[in-house]
């Protein structure tokens, strides 16, 4: 092997890219996003819990309703919700 093909196979390779696993892309890039764009973290944390306590109900459309309504009366983020 000669000197510069062994060169020539280094310049090729490129950096591997970082890839995220589905939780990270699905659950942390959104919520970094909705704090990128301003949302406070308190309000965020909130709309969050609001979301997983009603999102449990087993009435079906029902919480889709009770979220929207508990996210306008107490100013949460519908979103994040």
């Amino acid at each position: 092997m000669h000197p510069e093909e062994s060169n020539l196979s280094i310049a090729d390779q490129s950096p591997s890219q970082v890839h995220h696993n589905w939780i990270y892309r699905r659950v942390a890039l959104p919520v970094f996003a909705l704090l990128r764009m301003g949302a406070s973290p308190e309000k965020l944390a909130w709309s969050i819990a609001v979301g997983l306590l009603i999102g449990v109900n087993p009435i079906l459309g029902s919480t889709t309703i009770l979220c929207l309504a508990l996210a306008f009366v107490f100013r949460l983020n519908v979103a994040a919700s």
